[in-house]
């Protein structure tokens, strides 16, 4: 069964000049509080959590008390490349979702101060977790042979078409800035007639689906998780973008010569 919520462990504290008190309490679901306090005119304390492995999810923070100015997570699929973030406003009411899923295995979150005048800034943060944005499938499929690095190699490529499952909403959710109006509104208002899922080649970069890749995620979508119904909706979109001529693009989320940062 597919856990409900995804909870990392702490990996690393550093203080940098400023406080960190009670850093596990983040972890569970007690009244207790993990309290990260940046001095004025200090760096930001920083806490580095590990999933365990690579997961998408959206990200849910519970707050007790903050300063109500900002934080930032930085996030990536290895310690070497926590290269991706985001800054949000502490909320008022002491919940935040983001508005988008993430990609990665460890998470870096510190603190970040927007005012003119140097103060000291906190958060009180009771809870930290992310609720899992792909498909919720279950293994119906396995692969078995004397060679353990086969069955490896099968598992690890399971789980990353696992990972590629994601709402179709999300492809392309970081770009449309860049994306004509005609594409933008495809993507908001498509809803397939199977799945609200689709294939993604990249669940962190690309987060499109692209046809010349479906083959070889379908078969193991079919084999691994008997997820028909999204590789159904995810040629249902192809269908749709084919043009009159019959010539169909590629990509599903992107006009083939647009010009488009995938990072």
């Amino acid at each position: 069964m597919k856990t409900t919520m995804l909870i990392p462990s702490v990996s690393e504290c550093d203080d940098k000049g400023g406080h960190i008190l009670q850093p596990e309490a983040l972890l569970d679901a007690s009244d207790a509080s993990t309290c990260i306090i940046m001095p004025a005119g200090q760096a930001s304390p920083e806490i580095l959590l590990d999933f365990g492995r690579k997961v998408t999810g959206y990200l849910h923070i519970e707050f007790a008390r903050s300063s109500l100015d900002h934080f930032r997570i930085e996030y990536g699929p290895v310690r070497s490349s926590i290269h991706a973030h985001a800054e949000y406003a502490m909320p008022m009411d002491g919940r935040f979702e983001s508005p988008h899923y993430i990609a990665c295995r460890y998470m870096r979150i510190r603190l970040v101060t927007r005012g003119q005048q140097p103060e000291e800034v906190f958060a009180e943060i009771r809870r930290l977790y992310l609720i899992p944005s792909e498909y919720p499938c279950s293994w119906q499929g396995s692969f078995f042979c004397e060679d353990d690095e086969l069955e490896y190699i099968w598992k690890t490529g399971a789980r990353t078409v696992e990972l590629c499952m994601q709402k179709n909403t999300e492809t392309s959710a970081q770009k449309l800035q860049y994306l004509p109006p005609y594409m933008v509104d495809f993507i908001r208002n498509y809803r397939g007639r199977y799945s609200d899922y689709v294939i993604f080649d990249g669940p962190r970069r690309d987060r499109e689906a692209w046809l010349g890749d479906i083959r070889t995620e379908a078969l193991a979508a079919m084999s691994a998780f008997g997820s028909y119904d999204v590789v159904k909706s995810s040629l249902d979109i192809f269908y749709h973008l084919q043009k009159d001529n019959g010539i169909t693009d590629g990509c599903a989320g992107t006009v083939i010569n647009a010009t488009i940062d995938c990072m």
